[in-house]
């Protein structure tokens, strides 16, 4: 028997799906030439470290069809494969997170994050399975998701030539031969084969002064499929008005010109043939799309915004996941493939963001490139409000739920936003009003970006999105709003300062320069900022004494003092997170481990993420004083082995173990007869540190 079936009879490991997020990019004219060459690269039996091909070549010449097509084509060869879009290097994690759920029913590795743990299930079982990066960058964005060893292959697609690794076979990906070039068209166009053969010499000059590029025959050919008229009528005015496009638009290095303006020209003529009664609002999806990354649009969030062109919004008002009208969908998806070469892609996580689209990244440059250029004034800030609005609360809500698959995709497009936008600034407006709001909502999203990265330990990104958010709300500086979220916006700062252990003398200035929004918010006549500035208060002496070090530096004396008055003050002081921290401290430095027993249950309802990972060390340091040791090990070995998926709850997580740390050490020294079994626990616990700090640096 054949080693790879040797291996699949003794491997007994539950691999799940036998495909695993392969986007439904098969093509309408396979090349087989390549799809042998891969095969031919791989070899029949298992090798010690996995093989790896990568297909390489200038954007829109077919290499990720190519890939999708080998994954379609030999799937039964493998026992698993996994895809892995790796166009945004920061996205990899949250797709890994996703396959190891799958692959291990949700049971990640107690002492490894998400990446060791996919390459060490690959390199540990039986196979034989094809991992497929899609896109990469540069290699060094992919090397650490390659297993070193393991009975599988790795396919690689990627514009870059050069600096693989050694042992990679490489293969070219060039423009379609004439045949593959007329049948590719063909069946975009919708002919049959009797019309291919009638129209099969116009065909070939289409193909032709496309330069024979995969993309441009594909996007004509839908432009033809969507026109009235046959080829032959139509060829005679068709290039001509490709000559008559004007050279706005950057074309990628040695890319063929008049394949790019076949592309701008289909881009252009989108939604134009609307049969379906959906092709209007599946263009504006994509319009409005390219604002944002061209890998995994969601559909639930994109679809109802384009489908209603005007919306009220109401900035105080937080929108929240939900799933679009089956119907609605339904039909935006059948004219997106009529009319696009869009491809849909279904994660292996359920939830609002689990149905998206990709468009191939030179459709989506022309998109962006094309929509901004014929934008009236003042449109780009609509749209740009529209989406911030929407995206602002999707992230909130995602990352308060625990969806760090769901945070990472709309961090991702949030972040791409914000880089579209900064391009163009300063925006113009249709009114004072549009202003406003859409200053509101992009600090509102700046800020819980720095949330996102603040949770990640990434507190270099966390603080450079706080003072963005914080220089956005300069040009409201007189609104009293603006005042108070730029006050929260700070105490965000010199939380995640705190957390970053930085010099008192720099929490002292920075909280010197808040107190004077936090005092002028306390006193205002609106309710809700006094609220939030109480509330800002609060949280800001918490930061100020949560080190004993910051407890007695002589340099926080004066902006404590000044803190402690404006929270002394407070006519509703139980109401705050605060206070509920205080007391807790209060009960920890009396002994009163019965007290924090108490305060566990009610705390535990309706906690969020981070704050379960700091109840559930609570949890652990009233079990030493109260519990058995075989108690505490439970609850340690729970709290270790908690994963911070794509880096969140990271930070959550260093807090509690530090804290769970000393109190173990402490109790080692008081405790002899324990002593050898609570030192293991500390060791544990600095092992599991070390990982989680230093998994987060940049």
């Amino acid at each position: 028997m054949p080693d790879s079936r040797i291996a699949q009879v003794a491997g007994g490991f539950d691999w799940g799906l036998p495909v695993a997020g392969i986007p439904n990019y098969v093509s309408t004219f396979p090349r087989l030439d390549y799809l042998s060459k891969i095969k031919d690269s791989f070899p029949a039996e298992a090798a010690v470290a996995p093989p790896r091909v990568a297909l390489v070549g200038h954007t829109g010449s077919g290499k990720s069809v190519i890939a999708s097509d080998y994954c379609h084509l030999d799937a039964i060869n493998y026992q698993f494969m996994c895809w892995i879009d790796c166009r945004d290097a920061d996205f990899i994690d949250a797709q890994v997170v996703n396959h190891v759920e799958q692959l291990t029913k949700g049971a990640l590795s107690p002492e490894q994050d998400a990446v060791a743990v996919l390459t060490g299930i690959l390199g540990r079982h039986s196979g034989p399975w094809l991992l497929i990066l899609d896109g990469v960058v540069q290699r060094s964005d992919i090397d650490r998701v390659i297993p070193t060893r393991g009975h599988g292959v790795v396919l690689v697609t990627s514009t870059n030539r050069l600096n693989w690794w050694p042992d990679t076979a490489v293969i070219e990906v060039g423009e379609f031969t004439t045949e593959e070039a007329v049948g590719c068209f063909a069946s975009y166009a919708g002919l049959d084969r009797e019309q291919e053969e009638e129209h099969h010499t116009v065909l070939t000059e289409i193909v032709y002064m496309l330069g024979h590029v995969p993309l441009a025959v594909s996007m004509a050919g839908v432009y033809f499929r969507n026109a009235d008229g046959t080829p032959s009528e139509l060829a005679t005015h068709y290039f001509e008005d490709l000559e008559a496009l004007d050279d706005i638009l950057s074309i990628p290095a040695g890319f063929n010109k008049t394949a790019f303006k076949a592309i701008q020209h289909a881009v252009a003529s989108l939604g134009k043939h609307d049969a379906s009664g959906h092709g209007l609002t599946a263009r504006a999806v994509l319009e409005l799309g390219s604002l944002i990354a061209p890998e995994q649009i969601p559909l639930n969030l994109m679809v109802p915004l384009a489908a209603e062109p005007e919306h009220s919004l109401d900035v105080a008002e937080v929108p929240h996941p939900e799933v679009v009208e089956p119907k609605l969908r339904r039909g935006v998806i059948a004219a997106l493939k009529s009319q696009s070469i869009a491809r849909r892609i279904v994660s292996e996580t359920a939830g609002p963001t689990s149905e998206t689209i990709n468009l191939h990244p030179l459709v989506h440059q022309i998109l962006r490139m094309s929509r901004l250029a014929a934008l009236p004034p003042g449109q780009l800030e609509s749209d740009a409000f529209l989406l911030m609005h929407f995206l602002r609360g999707w992230l909130g809500a995602s990352r308060s739920n625990g969806d760090y698959f769901a945070t990472e995709l709309l961090r991702m497009h949030s972040e791409t936003l914000l880089a579209v936008v900064k391009q163009h600034e300063p925006l113009a407006s249709y009114s004072d009003q549009s202003r406003r709001c859409y200053l509101y909502t992009k600090a509102l999203l700046e800020g819980e970006l720095s949330t996102c990265h603040a949770s990640r330990r990434r507190f270099d990104l966390s603080l450079r999105l706080g003072q963005a958010a914080g220089s956005t709300m300069t040009a409201l500086s007189e609104e009293p709003t603006a005042r108070a979220l730029t006050a929260i916006v700070a105490v965000n700062m010199i939380t995640d300062l705190s957390f970053a252990k930085a010099p008192a003398a720099v929490l002292a200035a920075i909280t010197a320069a808040t107190l004077p929004a936090i005092t002028v918010g306390v006193a205002d006549e609106k309710e809700s900022i006094r609220e939030a500035s109480y509330t800002a208060a609060g949280e800001l002496r918490t930061m100020l004494n949560r080190t004993p070090e910051y407890q007695v530096a002589p340099e926080l004396e004066d902006v404590r003092s000044r803190i402690d008055a404006l929270v002394e003050s407070d006519p509703h002081p139980d109401a705050r997170p605060s206070t509920v921290n205080n007391r807790i401290n209060e009960l920890y430095s009396a002994g009163d481990y019965e007290a924090l027993e108490r305060l566990l249950p009610p705390l535990r309802q309706n906690a969020s993420p981070d704050d379960s990972v700091g109840l559930d060390a609570l949890h652990i340091v009233v079990r030493l004083h109260l519990g058995t040791l075989d108690e505490v090990q439970s609850g340690l070995e729970e709290l270790v082995a908690i994963d911070p998926h794509a880096g969140y709850l990271s930070n959550s997580l260093v807090e509690a173990l530090t804290k769970v740390g000393r109190e173990v050490e402490q109790c080692a020294q008081n405790n002899p007869a324990d002593r050898r079994r609570l030192l293991l626990m500390r060791a544990a616990i600095e092992t599991r540190l070390v990982q989680l700090i230093g998994s987060a640096q940049p």
